[in-house]
């Protein structure tokens, strides 16, 4: 709209009236746009005054005292050499048997039959026990 005329002269311009409709239809949907924080001048702004570090609540421990690192306990003895030797070819023996499949207990071995004198092993109830 030219400088100095008022809103009547919209409706004296008939042709003109739809391009101010138009732009202003733009203009309302553009103002419904969101931005991407990362294209935000306000969010940048923000990020680079350190605005948003002040709006975040302070870390827990921080109204402690410094702690005094006299006061941590001294490295605890290493056990000896064979000692750990030992942990080590158990844990191996570990992951070497965890790699064999599974055997189902329900049924016994191959070659070998029914125990005698020991209770028989029960397998997973078919259906739920009622009581």
């Amino acid at each position: 709209m030219p400088a100095g005329r008022g809103a009547g002269w919209i409706m004296r311009h008939p042709g003109r009236q739809g391009r101010v409709w138009a732009a202003f239809a733009v203009a309302a949907l553009l103002a419904g746009c969101a931005v991407p924080d990362e294209v935000n001048p306000v969010k940048i702004y923000n990020r680079v005054s350190g605005n948003d570090d002040a709006l975040r609540p302070e870390p827990p421990g921080m109204d402690r005292p410094t702690p005094n690192l006299a006061t941590i306990p001294p490295r605890p003895e290493r056990p000896p050499p064979a000692f750990r030797q030992a942990v080590t070819e158990s844990l191996a023996g570990d992951r070497a048997a965890s790699r064999d499949p599974l055997v189902l207990r329900s049924i016994p071995a191959p070659g070998q039959g029914p125990r005698t004198g020991a209770p028989a092993e029960t397998g997973m109830p078919a259906a739920p026990v009622r009581g």
